[in-house]
């Protein structure tokens, strides 16, 4: 017999919280790099207040001119995945570094 007023149970998937830095980014990079954050990081954010408005979530990536380096844009940002999640980014993130000649760090902060 089943109760229904028993919650279902789930597997707990671990996140861990990182920071993403990329500096010198070109616009064709940049692209490259906003494809590999959908594809490698498909759960939602951890970081998300759900008690606010979405219109006022910061659910986009932060770029900023880089300094010194006309053309090219930087990013520090705080993000959330699965360990398998951050692995993907980092592959990624690591060839794209090499194709369009910018500098990436991932660093786990929790």
């Amino acid at each position: 017999m089943t109760n229904a007023l028993r919650l279902p149970t789930h597997s707990a998937i671990t996140h861990c919280t990182f920071t993403m830095h990329l500096d010198g980014v070109t616009p064709k990079g940049r692209r490259s790099v906003e494809q590999a954050l959908v594809e490698c990081l498909p759960s939602p954010s951890q970081l998300t207040d759900f008690a606010t408005s979405p219109l006022f979530s910061e659910w986009f990536t932060q770029w900023r001119r880089t300094p010194g380096r006309r053309g090219t844009v930087e990013c520090n940002q705080l993000l959330t995945g699965s360990p398998e999640e951050v692995e993907c980014l980092r592959e990624r993130l690591d060839e794209l570094s090499r194709s369009y000649g910018f500098t990436v760090a991932l660093t786990r902060v929790d």
